[in-house]
C-alpha cells in the first residue's frame, strides 16, 4: 500500500517556511515532544499511591505552568478531579470552572484564525499534539457532574441540580456534535491524501499493520454499544437521582427508563426502573415483572453510595512503520491501556447487621472505547498522510541541499540530512493526553439512613473475600447523604460524607 509514492511538491522546498513551522511547534507546548503520558508519570505514581498531598503538590505546578498553553484543560482536569479527591471542594469546583472557560473558548474559536491556522499547519508537519486539547466528549460531560458532586459536598444540592442538567444537556447534544466532528476529519483526510499524491485507507493500514488492527480490536471489544453513542449511565444515573430528591418522579422515571435501556441486563438499573415507575404511576414493561422493586423510599431519609473503583483506561504511545521511497518511516499513536480491577464490590453494614452491596452502573472501558473507537481509524489515516507529507519535505531539503557545490555543498548536504532525521525522530510522539484520575467503574447502591447514623464500608475482591473495612458516621440530624468511596490500583478506599437536606 505505502510502498509506492509521489512527493508533487518535492522541490517546491522553503527552508525559511519549514524554519518557521518548526519554531511555532517549538513553541506550542511540551506534549509536541515529550507524551503526555510520561509528563503525569510522577503525578499517577504519587495519586495511585494514594500520596494525595504530593499529588495535589505536583498538579497545581503542572497546571499553573501550562496556564496558557494548549495543554491547559488536561491538566485543569486532574486538578480538579484530585482535588475533589482531597476533599478541597472550592478548589475543585475552580479548576473545573476553568475547564469549562477553556471548553467554551474552544468551541467559540471562529473556524478560520491565526491561532487555528498555525495549530493545522503544525497538526500537518508534526502531530496531533499541535492541536490545543479540547477534550473528548466523556470528559467534558464529567466536568459538569464532578461540578455537582462539589456542590453536594457543600452542602447545596440546588447548584448540584444545575449541573446536572448542563451534564444531561451537553450528553443529549454530544452525538450530532460528535458526527459533524467525524465527518469533517474524514474530509480533510480525503483532501490532505489527494495533496499528498497517495491514497490512503485506514483499512489499507490494518491489513498490512496487525499492531494497528490488534489496537482497534481491543477498542471494539471493550466498548459497549447499548450504551449509545457518547452515554456515560453515570450521568444518566446521578441526573435520575436528582430528580429524585426534588420529589419529582415522573422526570425521575424517564431517566431510569434511559438508564435501563442502555444496559437492560443491568438489575439495579432494572430495580430503579420498577421502583420509580410504580412511585410514578407507570406500569414498568412486562419483562421487567420479576424484577423486585426497592424496600425503602428512594427520596426520604436515604443515603446513596458512589464507588469509584479502579483507573479509567489511559492512552498511550505505540509505534508502526511503513515503507515509502526514502526508506522506512515510524509513526507513534496512542491506543487505550486498560487495568485490572481487583475489587469486587462495597459491601455497607449498618448497626443492625443488615448489609447492602454497590454494583457497577457504568464501565468507563466501555465509556471511554465506545468514543474513541469511533476516533481511530480517522487518527491513524491522518498520521499515515502526515508522514507521506513529512517525507516530501524532508526529501525537498535534501534535494535542495544536494544542489550546492564544492566543500560546501557537501556540509550542507550532511547538515540537512543530519537536520531533517532529527526533525522526524523529535517530532514522532503520540497524542496520549486525557484525563488519567477517572474511575475505571462508577458503582453505586442506596439504604435506609440509620437511625444512629452508623456504617461501615468494607471491600469485597472479585473472589468474594472481605479486604478492607472503614467505619463512617453519618449526622443524625441530616435526612440525606451521599457516600463517595474511592479506590484505586494500589490503596485502601477512602470515603467521605456529604449530607444535605
Amino acid at each position: 500500500m505505502f510502498r509506492v509514492c509521489k512527493f508533487s511538491r518535492i522541490m517546491t522546498f522553503n527552508p525559511f517556511k519549514y524554519s518557521f513551522v518548526l519554531i511555532l511547534l517549538l513553541s506550542t507546548g511540551c506534549s509536541t515532544i515529550y507524551t503526555s503520558r510520561s509528563q503525569k508519570e510522577s503525578l499517577m505514581t504519587a495519586y495511585m499511591a494514594g500520596n494525595l498531598d504530593e499529588a495535589t503538590k505536583l498538579i497545581d505546578s503542572k497546571a499553573e505552568k501550562h496556564e496558557g498553553t494548549g495543554d491547559e484543560l488536561m491538566w485543569r482536569l486532574e486538578q480538579g478531579k484530585i482535588k475533589f479527591d482531597t476533599g478541597d471542594y472550592k478548589g475543585s469546583l475552580a479548576a473545573f470552572e476553568k475547564c469549562e472557560t477553556l471548553i467554551k473558548e474552544y468551541d467559540d474559536r471562529a473556524a478560520i484564525n491565526l491561532r487555528e491556522a498555525g495549530a493545522e499547519t503544525g497538526a500537518a508537519f508534526t502531530n496531533q499534539n499541535a492541536l490545543p486539547y479540547s477534550g473528548f466528549n466523556y470528559d467534558r460531560i464529567l466536568v459538569n457532574t464532578y461540578k455537582a458532586l462539589n456542590y453536594y459536598a457543600l452542602g447545596n444540592p440546588n447548584d448540584a441540580g444545575v449541573e446536572l442538567r448542563r451534564a444531561y444537556e451537553r450528553q443529549k447534544e454530544a452525538e450530532k456534535k460528535f458526527a459533524d466532528q467525524i465527518k469533517k476529519q474524514e474530509d480533510e483526510n480525503k483532501k490532505e491524501s489527494e495533496k499528498a499524491g497517495q491514497s490512503v485507507s485506514f483499512e489499507g493500514v490494518q491489513n498490512e499493520h496487525p499492531e494497528v488492527k490488534k489496537s482497534f480490536d481491543d477498542m471494539k471489544s471493550k466498548s459497549n454499544k447499548t450504551y449509545g453513542d457518547l452515554m456515560n449511565p453515570f450521568v444518566t444515573y446521578m441526573s435520575g437521582i436528582r430528580y429524585l430528591l426534588d420529589g419529582n418522579f415522573g422526570e425521575a422515571e424517564v431517566d431510569f427508563r434511559n438508564l435501563y435501556k442502555m444496559d437492560v441486563e443491568n438489575k439495579l438499573a432494572q430495580r430503579y426502573y420498577v421502583t420509580v415507575a410504580q412511585r410514578a404511576g407507570s406500569s414498568p414493561p412486562k419483562e421487567l415483572s420479576g424484577a423486585p422493586p426497592f424496600n425503602h423510599p428512594l427520596d426520604g431519609n436515604i443515603i446513596y453510595v458512589i464507588f469509584e473503583n479502579g483507573l479509567a483506561p489511559a492512552l498511550r504511545e505505540q509505534k508502526f512503520q511503513i515503507i515509502l521511497p526514502t526508506g522506512y518511516s515510524g509513526i507513534a499513536y496512542s491506543d487505550l491501556e486498560y487495568y485490572n480491577v481487583p475489587t469486587g464490590c462495597l459491601e455497607i453494614t449498618d448497626s443492625s447487621g443488615k448489609t447492602y452491596k454497590t454494583a457497577t452502573i457504568s464501565s468507563m472501558d466501555a465509556v471511554v472505547s465506545q468514543e474513541y473507537k469511533v476516533i481511530f481509524p480517522g487518527m491513524i489515516t491522518r498520521l499515515v498522510i502526515s508522514t507521506i507529507i513529512k517525507e516530501g519535505a524532508s526529501a525537498a531539503a535534501i534535494v535542495a541541499a544536494s544542489q550546492v557545490g564544492g566543500i560546501e555543498g557537501v556540509i550542507v548536504l550532511i547538515g540537512t540530512v543530519i537536520g531533517t532525521s532529527i526533525y522526524k525522530y523529535t517530532f514522532n510522539t503520540a497524542d496520549t493526553r486525557c484525563w488519567q484520575t477517572l474511575p475505571c467503574e462508577y458503582q453505586v447502591a442506596q439504604l435506609p439512613r440509620p437511625a444512629d447514623g452508623k456504617l461501615k464500608v468494607m471491600t469485597v475482591s472479585r473472589d468474594g473475600t472481605t479486604v478492607s473495612a472503614e467505619p463512617i458516621e453519618i449526622s443524625v440530624g441530616k435526612r440525606r447523604a451521599i457516600i463517595h468511596v474511592r479506590n484505586t490500583l494500589q490503596t485502601g478506599i477512602s470515603a467521605r460524607v456529604f449530607e444535605f437536606e
